[in-house]
């Protein structure tokens, strides 16, 4: 942290120069500083990160020491009392152990490496964005200063005019040093909000230095520690071992928790010290080998040896109630988590300002600093969660700037505000077909109620009802004649917020507009269908005789629009659901859902009362099944080989490189987990990848084409 906030404050004083200067001038300025700045940016990475061999090394001998001291005893006492091998000898002589730890040394040592180098390469290449961002904004700028056209050819003849003042203006500047300075302001903002990349993932995400570092060494000093408990309890003769529990579990921990395993097998029972019977699982049965799963990524759970008819468990299962509250927790820390890196934003932003020599930005990044410091006081306070300062300290932030800040700053009062979103990344999209350019719903209108809502959704309806039964020659009544009506044709968002349900309309009202679905109603679950499906955030049923889909919303994941979005945006960065943006967090299950309102892969057409092209259904079955069989197969495969090649690296047998390949096979292949779950999640995940999703996909693609064969209007 305190290195990536250096480069940046260090850019911004290359920008406290050459303000006088014209913009090309300025340019030519700036660049032919490229190499000075390189130069003081490598002396920046190294004085920050040296020593780094000798600090990892010490690490992952403590976290072993403090992992296995209670292990090594235990399973010393073992020994003397007859229940484990006793020729394992002790843990300091173990040269399996010590194996480990240079294995993972030289890896860590690799890895901080591989950071140091994207650094630098991402510090060059955000000083070149910085300058141009400026050029682009100074040019912007004199050309509205330029051109005052009334028509279309006043103003072509004012753009040639503009032309041959700019190409004249290398000796002098044209909107003097206010311009360069809200240019140069709109640059500053941009670099320290998207900070310094340390990491570019196989799924394209940039982490920065500290996080990939902090997440790097905190899973290696796991995994040795893991590793080294796994290699003595093997030395000993035991394989069989019970997850611990901590609190704060992430999701695809939680449920393992107390669980008695073995990492070889599985399938029967042991018995404790006084006889008590456990299920043995296998590992397998667990989320292992996934990167958010158990021993993952992060992950703060370690395996306990139990040795069978000796061990008493020391971690029981959790119950319902403890799931609920550990999914609490978890959701809340990665809230702290979020508001934490606003405020370092804030305050890099504030010191890149002043670095920069510009008063009125520091003044306003100030401000920002007091407002993020002030939201996350009120999140701790609200929660109950202990604030952790330590994490809010930026490099150079320090009392002489804080009293400087506070100075700033007198008279302003932070205003309590909704947490703020990150802007995300461009999108990068498969080519999609264009909407028609006439719509055949009723244009969204943000409705400022639930009730309004209801009754512009209950019009979208009624104008798809009516289109789909023309489209397919059905033989049933008009909308119009509600009241003659076999099927319910309903918008009712229930007690949920205006904005969840101008969502809902917002959203498949826009694909209704360039597929033909059947799609009738949308209500909230009841309370019997909310205990239910607890789980889930919503479903899609259809009744084929009739030829009508209804989508119904759990009321519980909807309650408010924000959380939601910030659950979403959860399950997509663990890759449970599609990697989206987080402005499309929100849209994500709408999107998702109606999908499932074009087709319904596992329901059986027994009877039709309407006409409906029951061939064409059944053919756009036929061939999405045919793609998710060989999806699901080759992932499948391809998980397979990655937790084996993954295994064999550990254990020694094969390379880093091969398992990593493996690894970037089965990333591009899989479009999320869970649309490994079933065919119609297959589909629904793969039409959703595609229209909001900011990775391309073959399976998802061809799925796509599929849809857009049979169901685009």
């Amino acid at each position: 942290m305190d290195c990536t906030a250096q480069l940046i404050i260090n850019i911004a004083q290359h920008f406290k120069t050459g303000r006088g200067l014209a913009t090309q001038a300025w340019e030519a300025l700036k660049l032919s500083e490229m190499g000075q700045l390189t130069n003081e940016s490598i002396e920046i990475i190294a004085a920050n990160t040296g020593q780094k061999a000798d600090a990892v090394r010490a690490a992952l001998q403590e976290g072993i020491k403090t992992s296995l001291a209670d292990e090594e005893t235990m399973l010393q006492n073992a020994a003397d009392k007859g229940y484990v091998k006793t020729t394992a000898g002790t843990l300091e002589t173990s040269q399996h152990v010590r194996d480990l730890v240079d294995a993972y040394v030289a890896q860590a040592e690799d890895d901080m490496n591989l950071v140091n180098t994207v650094m630098l390469q991402s510090t060059q290449n955000r000083y070149q964005m910085a300058i141009q961002q400026v050029v682009n904004a100074e040019e912007a700028a004199q050309i509205e200063a330029l051109t005052g056209a009334k028509n279309a050819a006043e103003l072509a003849a004012q753009m040639e005019k503009v032309q041959r003042t700019l190409n004249a203006a290398t000796g002098s500047t044209l909107l003097g040093n206010e311009a360069r300075t809200k240019a140069l302001r709109g640059a500053i903002a941009t670099l320290a909000n998207q900070g310094i990349t340390g990491f570019i993932d196989a799924g394209g995400h940039h982490w920065t230095p500290e996080a990939y570092i902090n997440m790097d060494i905190r899973t290696t000093v796991g995994n040795v520690a893991r590793q080294a408990q796994k290699t003595r309890a093997a030395e000993y003769g035991v394989d069989t071992f019970q997850v611990s529990r901590h609190a704060v579990a992430r999701p695809l921990c939680a449920p393992y928790q107390g669980w008695i395993c073995s990492w070889s097998g599985g399938g029967y029972t042991v018995e404790d010290l006084y006889g008590n019977q456990y299920q043995v699982h296998n590992i397998n049965e667990t989320s292992y080998g996934q990167p958010a799963g158990l021993f993952g990524i992060n992950c703060g759970h370690n395996p306990l040896t139990f040795v069978p008819g000796y061990s008493i468990p020391r971690a029981q299962e959790l119950t319902p109630e403890e799931e609920q509250e550990n999914a609490l927790q978890y959701a809340q820390s990665q809230q702290q988590r979020y508001l934490e890196r606003e405020v370092r934003h804030a305050k890099t932003e504030a010191l890149a300002y002043d670095a920069a020599g510009d008063k009125e930005g520091f003044v306003l990044a100030s401000q920002k600093v007091k407002q993020t410091q002030a939201d996350y006081a009120a999140f701790c306070k609200q929660t109950g969660r202990t604030p952790r300062t330590d994490r809010l300290q930026v490099y150079g932030y320090n009392r002489s700037v804080s009293s400087k800040a506070t100075a700033a700053t007198r008279g302003y009062k932070p205003q309590a505000a909704p947490v703020k979103a990150v802007k995300p990344a461009p999108v990068v999209k498969p080519d999609v077909p264009a909407a028609p350019v006439t719509s055949i719903v009723p244009p969204f209108v943000s409705a400022e109620t639930t009730k309004q809502a209801n009754e512009y959704g209950t019009q979208m309806l009624g104008r798809l009802y009516d289109e789909h039964t023309s489209k397919n020659g059905l033989n049933r009544v008009p909308f119009a004649d509600a009241n003659k009506l076999s099927a319910i044709v309903d918008a009712d968002y229930g007690k949920l917020p205006a904005d969840v349900a101008n969502t809902f309309n917002r959203v498949i009202g826009e694909l209704a507009t360039e597929y033909d679905t059947p799609l009738q109603t949308i209500r909230t679950m009841d309370r019997n269908e909310a205990r239910l499906y607890k789980d889930a955030f919503a479903f899609v049923s259809h009744q084929y005789p009739t030829d009508g889909a209804r989508m119904v919303i759990n009321p519980v994941k909807f309650r408010n629009l924000a959380d939601t979005a910030e659950r979403i945006m959860e399950l997509s960065e663990r890759g449970y659901a599609v990697k989206v943006a987080k402005d499309k967090a929100a849209e994500y299950v709408a999107t998702h859902e109606f999908a499932h309102t074009l087709l319904g892969l596992r329901g059986n057409i027994t009877q039709n009362f309407v006409g409906l092209d029951v061939a064409r259904i059944n053919a756009a079955r036929k061939e999405i099944n045919t793609i998710w069989t060989e999806y699901k197969s080759v992932v499948g495969d391809l998980r397979d080989q990655f937790k084996k090649a993954e295994n064999d690296y550990i254990m020694g047998t094969g390379t880093r490189e091969k398992a990593l390949e493996i690894k970037r096979q089965l990333d591009r292949a899989k479009i999320s987990n869970y649309s490994l779950s079933n065919e119609d999640e297959f589909m629904a995940e793969a039409f959703t990848n595609v229209r909001i999703g900011t990775a391309q996909n073959d399976y998802a693609d061809r799925v796509y084409a599929v849809i857009n064969k049979f169901f685009l209007r």
